[in-house]
C-alpha cells in the first residue's frame, strides 16, 4: 500500500518500489558541509595552483629566442654618399 525503500549495503543506491510495483533508482552522494576555514583553505589552493601554472609557463619561455625581423630601426633614414667630380 506505501512506497518502500530499499537501500544497498554502503548507502550508494536507493530502490523506491511503488504500490504499483514500480521500482525508480536513486543513487546517494554525501553532501559535506565547510565551514569558513575549509573554504578559505580550497580558495588558497587554487590560487598557489594557479600560481605555479604561471611560474612554469614563464621559466618554460625564457629560453625562447624570438625571431629578428630587422637589424636596422625603421624611423632612422639612411644617409647616401655623394661622389664628387674631380
Amino acid at each position: 500500500m506505501f512506497d518502500t525503500p530499499y537501500f544497498s549495503k554502503d548507502m550508494t543506491v536507493m530502490w523506491i518500489k511503488s504500490a504499483k510495483g514500480d521500482i525508480k533508482t536513486y543513487e546517494l552522494n554525501e553532501i559535506v558541509a565547510h565551514d569558513e576555514k575549509d573554504i578559505q583553505i580550497e580558495m588558497l589552493k587554487a590560487r598557489i595552483d594557479e600560481l605555479e601554472r604561471k611560474v612554469v609557463n614563464e621559466s618554460s619561455n625564457e629560453y625562447v629566442v624570438e625571431p629578428v625581423e630587422s637589424e636596422e630601426p625603421t624611423n632612422v633614414s639612411t644617409i647616401r654618399k655623394v661622389k664628387r667630380k674631380q
